[in-house]
């Protein structure tokens, strides 16, 4: 499963690095693979340790992120039960999209 979503996420970041960023095709199928991969761990049937459950959590919550999908990744990685790694993910990704006033501009 983990070994599933790594290899997701490197074909993620192969098709959308220069020069092959061409492929829209393969980062999408990749990105879908993710999709699948975030659903079937969320199943009672699967015997998975909760570490690899959480592996995928982020590996797929990089490539929404780094797709632009951060509504997607947020929900991905969720926060409720969440584990250390899981957290940063969030907190990074929610202070890399929100714009910031300047220090300045809070002077009169």
């Amino acid at each position: 499963m983990r070994i599933k979503a790594v290899s997701s996420l490197a074909r993620y970041i192969a098709a959308t690095t220069p020069p092959s960023s061409k492929s829209s095709e393969g980062a999408e199928a990749a990105l879908e693979e993710l999709r699948d991969l975030s659903v079937e761990i969320e199943g009672d049937d699967l015997e998975a340790s909760d570490r690899d459950k959480w592996s995928v959590r982020v590996l797929a919550g990089t490539a929404f992120a780094r797709a632009g999908e951060v509504e997607e990744a947020l929900e991905t990685l969720g926060l409720s039960g969440g584990n250390e790694e899981s957290v940063e993910a969030c907190v990074s990704l929610l202070l890399s999209t929100r714009p910031f006033t300047s220090p300045s501009s809070f002077k009169t």
